[in-house]
């Protein structure tokens, strides 16, 4: 609710079927402070109905409701307006609704000082409760959103480490792997070109033909050649 939709005592009052309506009167249910809205209402019913001369039950209902002292839903009005009332309707049997019509403003400025202003600063209080609570509840949605997606990708490395070990040593390899073919080169060179020379153990059936001279010399004596 903001500052530019708030809306007026009257406006409440005059639309009863609007949650705003029933929420002040919810509120003034709360705060024992019912009989004003309780006679504003009744008055509005009798001008409603009796708009010319009244109606002498009806006007006496009313003031024994909410006029005479230690009535069930007196209202808080000054004693001589409460006086004037009571003689206009016992003395002159003066039914009309003008009757009561200083007593309404009284009531309805009552509401509007005692009730309605304490109704809307509550009601904007439980609109920044709810905003807030919403607001945390994003908040912490946000933080289970993150904490799921670094627990998933965690949950992913660990499976792919036991699948994969290769692949998951592949980054604490890198360094190693970057150094070890300058190494193995040098044991090549040194195997092919040195004073040892590796050559696979052939079957004494199937000579093979000599790649080099040396090879042939060595061959030359080889136990086979005897044998010839």
């Amino acid at each position: 609710m903001t500052t530019t939709n708030i809306p007026t005592l009257e406006s409440v009052l005059d639309n009863q079927t609007t949650d705003y309506f029933r929420e002040f009167q919810a509120f003034l249910h709360q705060t024992f402070c019912n009989e004003n809205l309780a006679f504003w209402i009744a008055i509005q019913q009798y001008q409603h109905e009796y708009p010319e001369h009244g109606d002498e039950r009806t006007c006496h209902t009313i003031v024994h409701t909410h006029i005479r002292s230690n009535s069930i839903q007196e209202i808080n009005i000054p004693c001589e307006m409460r006086q004037d009332i009571l003689y206009q309707v016992y003395e002159n049997r003066n039914y009309h609704p003008e009757v009561f019509t200083h007593a309404m403003d009284s009531v309805l400025e009552l509401m509007r000082s005692n009730s309605f202003i304490p109704f809307l600063q509550q009601k904007q209080q439980q609109q920044r409760n709810v905003l807030q609570q919403e607001e945390q509840r994003k908040k912490s949605t946000s933080r289970l959103f993150n904490t799921a997606i670094i627990n998933n990708s965690s949950n992913n490395i660990l499976t792919s480490s036991v699948s994969c070990p290769s692949i998951a040593s592949h980054h604490s390899s890198s360094s190693y792997s970057s150094s070890t073919p300058s190494v193995f080169h040098r044991i090549k060179r040194t195997l092919l070109f040195g004073n040892i020379v590796v050559t696979k153990r052939r079957p004494s059936s199937m000579p093979s033909t000599p790649r080099t001279s040396g090879e042939s010399s060595r061959r030359s004596w080889s136990p086979w050649r005897k044998r010839i």
